[in-house]
């Protein structure tokens, strides 16, 4: 995925679900 597709995804999503995907990759990124 581009960076300007990812732009178009985040800008859609609501800003609480932002929330838990950054939080999610943030946990993945951590225990690898």
């Amino acid at each position: 995925m581009s960076k300007a597709q990812l732009k178009k995804c985040i800008k859609s999503m609501p800003k609480e679900e932002l929330i838990e995907v950054i939080l999610g990759l943030y946990d993945a990124r951590k225990e690898a």
